[in-house]
């Protein structure tokens, strides 16, 4: 919580703090609320403080403490887990991203459809050949 950006409510990407009260963001959403302003709309979310770009700065000391947070891959089934900023690394090359996951229901979706149809034909001649047997016994 206390790394979180207080308009996203993530941890905070590339942490900015406002000169005034401290209040933590990360610079994509400080940055762009401050660029589609004017300049007397462009107020710190927490404090009300008036903000441009030169009245916040950049957090290396909270940036070092996120980057050694232990955090683990939104991807479910992957279970990658280590320090944030391996972390943040890992998921742009997670093979394990949601369009693959869609694939692969719609994959097994399509191998299921493919199930019930054998199974299907597989009743018909199971009722065919009890029909044969019947006719057979008399």
């Amino acid at each position: 919580a206390q790394c979180e950006c207080i308009v996203c409510y993530q941890v905070a990407y590339d942490p900015f703090l406002c000169f005034h009260c401290e209040a933590l963001f990360c610079s994509p959403c400080i940055i762009g609320s401050i660029q589609k302003k004017t300049p007397t709309e462009q107020n710190c979310p927490a404090c009300r403080q008036t903000v441009t770009l030169s009245s916040i700065k950049k957090s290396r000391f909270v940036q070092n403490l996120i980057e050694k947070l232990q955090a683990r891959c939104d991807n479910a089934p992957c279970g990658f887990q280590g320090e944030y900023s391996d972390v943040v690394l890992h998921l742009s090359v997670c093979q394990l991203d949601l369009s693959s996951n869609t694939r692969i229901l719609k994959e097994k979706d399509d191998e299921i459809r493919n199930k019930d149809k054998e199974i299907s034909e597989l009743k018909k001649k199971v009722q065919e050949l009890q029909q044969e047997n019947t006719t057979l016994k008399f």
